[in-house]
C-alpha cells in the first residue's frame, strides 16, 4: 500500500472519530439539561417527562409548583400527539380526569386558524341563559404572568360536579393552560407562573 493510501486511510477515520465523539459530546449536553430541567419541575412531573418528550413536538410547559394536598397526587397522560398533550393530576394514578379522581389539569397545543380565541371558547359562561348549580365569586378575564405573559383566568363553574378553575396562556405558537378543581384565582395563578419561569424542557 503507497504512502498516500495510508494517509487517506488514517484521514477519514479520523474523520470519523471526530464525529463520533462530538455526537456523543451532544448528547451528553442534551442529557445534562434535560436533568437540570427534571429537577425544577414538580416531583410528579418527572416520570411522563420521557413519555411526552417520545409523543409530542409542543414545548413542554410544566408547574414547579401544585397547591398540595394532604393525600398524595400522581400524573396521567390523557393525550399526547404531536400537536397537543393533555395531562390530569389525580389522586389515583390512573386518573382519566374523572370527578371522583380529579384535582387538577396541565394542556398544551399548537395553535392552528380553526383554535378559537379564548375568549370566544369560554364566553358562554357570561350568557345570562347559562345558569350553573354554582359558580365562582371570583370574575372571568385577564391577568399578568411571569415574564410579564398576558394570561386569561376561568372560574370553576358546578353542575352535578365542580369544574376546574384555569389560567390559559400563548407562548408564541402555542396555547397552555392549568387548572385545579374548584380552584381560586391565585393558586391557579401561582401555578401557571411556574410553568412559565421553569423552563421546561422543549419536545422538539
Amino acid at each position: 500500500m503507497n504512502r498516500s493510501k495510508v494517509l487517506f486511510i488514517i484521514c477519514f477515520v479520523l474523520v470519523i472519530c471526530t464525529a463520533v465523539i462530538q455526537v456523543q459530546a451532544n448528547q451528553a449536553v442534551v442529557s445534562t439539561q434535560f436533568a437540570q430541567v427534571a429537577s425544577q419541575l414538580h416531583p410528579m412531573f418527572r416520570p411522563v417527562i420521557s413519555q411526552l418528550k417520545a409523543k409530542t413536538r409542543v414545548p413542554l410547559q410544566l408547574p414547579a409548583y401544585i397547591p398540595q394536598e394532604n393525600y398524595p397526587l400522581y400524573i396521567t397522560v390523557n393525550r399526547a400527539t404531536p400537536k397537543r398533550y393533555e395531562l390530569t393530576i389525580g389522586t389515583d394514578t390512573n386518573c382519566s380526569g374523572g370527578n371522583y379522581c380529579r384535582y387538577g389539569t396541565v394542556s398544551g397545543q399548537r395553535i392552528t386558524p380553526s383554535t378559537p380565541s379564548v375568549e370566544k371558547q369560554y364566553d358562554f359562561l357570561n350568557d345570562p341563559s347559562y345558569q350553573p348549580t354554582e359558580r365562582s365569586t371570583q370574575k372571568m378575564g385577564r391577568v399578568t404572568l411571569a415574564s410579564s405573559i398576558e394570561g386569561y383566568f376561568v372560574p370553576y363553574v358546578c353542575g352535578a360536579n365542580c369544574d376546574d378553575s384555569k389560567v390559559i396562556w400563548e407562548q408564541g405558537s402555542y396555547r397552555y393552560s392549568v387548572g385545579i378543581k374548584a380552584g381560586d384565582k391565585k393558586s391557579v395563578v401561582e401555578v401557571a407562573n411556574s410553568a412559565i419561569s421553569s423552563r421546561a424542557v422543549s419536545s422538539k
